[in-house]
């Protein structure tokens, strides 16, 4: 048998292997991005951790394995990763992986959003709205939404429109709710037509306008 033909069989063996038993030795029969990230997170460095997590959640490579992705993903977090927080946040919360706890899914969201991550405010802000795993806070998550609006995150500004509209955990305000329902609606958020339609008819058609033009340069920013 051929060199290549035996390092076809070593891979493939590798690839069988629980995600788990995969170690530094194994590397050499794994894809050259693989090998690096395994080789660097061994090392203790945070990004690498973070990749391997993600090879190990996309079983793309290598063996999909929820668990040993959300063991890298907490090793890099500790070390202030704010993908890695994110990732462990969304493990926690579909208990993928790791059993599901929502107390524990949201603490790791705000460390992700604490970084700035957008993700991670919009999901942190969703579980405020929704009092999963902390008592509900509608200013908070209004105020999550927020920054996770002003990165450019649609679906957080439609949350922040729906609120400012109604105002729910802010004061109401239909110049502003009407701005960010506006750019998301040209993000795709095409559901924000409806409330849309009421605040035209509550709006004097100046301000309306005026929202039109904000909601504009908004998106414009960030599409």
């Amino acid at each position: 048998m051929t060199r290549l033909a035996w390092q076809s069989l070593a891979a493939i063996a590798v690839l069988l292997l629980p995600a788990a038993c995969v170690t530094v030795a194994q590397a050499p029969f794994l894809p050259a991005p693989i090998q690096a990230h395994l080789r660097g997170a061994d090392a203790g460095d945070p990004e690498s951790q973070y990749r391997l997590g993600m090879d190990y959640t996309n079983g793309l490579g290598m063996p999909q394995d929820h668990a040993t992705a959300a063991t890298w993903f907490a090793k890099a977090a500790e070390q202030g990763h704010a993908g890695a927080a994110f990732m462990l946040g969304t493990a926690y919360g579909a208990g993928r992986g790791v059993p599901e706890d929502a107390a524990l899914a949201l603490s790791w969201y705000e460390k992700a959003a604490a970084a700035g991550h957008a993700r991670g405010l919009y999901l942190a802000a969703e579980a405020y709205a929704g009092g999963r795993g902390a008592k509900q806070d509608l200013a908070k998550a209004a105020e999550l939404y927020r920054k996770a609006a002003e990165q450019g995150h649609v679906d957080a500004m439609f949350a922040l429109g729906t609120l400012t509209a109604a105002g729910r955990g802010v004061k109401r305000n239909d110049l502003t709710a009407a701005r960010w329902l506006l750019a998301a609606e040209r993000l795709g958020r095409e559901d924000a037509g409806e409330l849309l339609a009421v605040l035209k008819k509550r709006m004097p058609a100046k301000t309306f306008a005026r929202a039109k033009r904000e909601a504009q340069a908004v998106a414009g920013a960030k599409a």
